[in-house]
């Protein structure tokens, strides 16, 4: 009998072991695409990217414009202007593509401005909330607006209509102070229109439905997660490492976490910095992979692809941005 208990143990211990390292992740670049700027119209500062079939569209902050690139890397148009009138834009800082629809979530003045996808103005929405940061549309439901920084609530839920669908929700707790531009609120839709939101100051992916209610948690080793002061007289002088989530994505049936990991140089607290890495999750939340470094944050998917941005050069020089598409490997 002992022998028997013995034998099982082994079994049980080696059997969970082979198993958990039989299957690996790593990503794999399939296509890079350099985009052509020209002199009047450059990229500066991105913020979001969204990738359909008739091209790339690219949403500066710093030309307060969104650039829309076939998939040679041509630049095709350039929607918005700075402005508040119609059809201007001021901070572009997320757009979102439902059908012929170009949906542009402008923070500098608090609304959603559509357009067609040849860049012709419809209208505009007004959004009582501070500190935009993350939007994405839905055919049935409306639109999902993610608030990041400063913001006193976490997300807000509209009909098509511009209609709230529920009251400003889950107000952030006292006594933390983040900057204005760190890692969250921000959100993703699944394959099945659920709600993929990583909400700020606390470092977790939540799965909503559209009124708002909590269908799963995705969370990796939450003792690394440490709540602190991040703000910028405090961020640097911690002795430890914690983490901030990015955007949460799905693809090929799985929940990825980006999250960028505080690296602390004890010697050297000028030379601490982020190292970008991935947490990969099944449908149910359960972890099956932590830390897979990456070099580059994802701003969504395209087709069974992750979609990054790459810059290389200095602004002393030419700047060079090209997207890049990578495919999640599964071993």
């Amino acid at each position: 009998m002992k022998c028997l208990k013995t034998a099982l143990i082994f079994f049980l211990v080696y059997g969970c072991t082979q198993n958990k390292s039989s299957t690996s992740f790593s990503l794999e670049l399939v296509e890079e695409i350099p985009l052509q700027e020209s002199p009047n119209h450059f990229l500066g500062r991105v913020h979001d990217i969204a990738c359909v079939t008739d091209g790339i569209y690219v949403a500066s902050v710093t030309t307060h414009s969104v650039l829309h690139f076939s998939w040679q890397g041509v630049l095709l148009n350039v929607i918005g202007a700075k402005g508040s009138g119609p059809g201007e834009l001021q901070r572009p800082v997320s757009i979102s593509i439902l059908n012929d629809t170009l949906a542009v979530l402008e923070d500098g003045s608090k609304r959603i401005s559509f357009f067609k996808r040849n860049g012709s103005f419809i209208k505009s929405k007004s959004v009582d909330m501070p500190f935009l940061n993350g939007m994405k549309l839905s055919q049935e439901q409306g639109y999902f607006i993610a608030c990041d920084g400063l913001g006193i609530y976490d997300y807000q839920i509209y009909t098509s209509q511009g209609v709230p669908l529920s009251k400003k929700r889950k107000k952030h707790p006292t006594g933390l102070s983040m900057p204005i531009q760190s890692v969250g609120g921000q959100v993703s839709l699944t394959t099945n229109n659920e709600i993929l939101f990583s909400p700020m100051r606390t470092y977790q992916i939540l799965r909503l439905n559209w009124q708002g209610d909590t269908l799963k948690t995705y969370r990796a080793n939450p003792e690394s997660y440490i709540q602190v002061d991040l703000s910028s007289q405090a961020r640097y002088s911690r002795q430890d490492e914690y983490s901030l989530i990015g955007l949460p994505l799905e693809l090929n049936g799985y929940i990825l976490s980006q999250r960028n990991k505080m690296i602390v140089n004890k010697k050297d607290i000028k030379k601490s910095g982020y190292e970008r890495v991935l947490d990969i999750f099944d449908q149910n939340g359960k972890l099956l992979a932590y830390d897979i470094k990456k070099k580059y944050d994802y701003f969504g998917t395209y087709q069974e692809n992750l979609i990054a941005l790459s810059i290389e050069g200095n602004e002393e020089t030419n700047l060079q941005y090209s997207i890049k598409l990578y495919k999640l490997v599964v071993q």
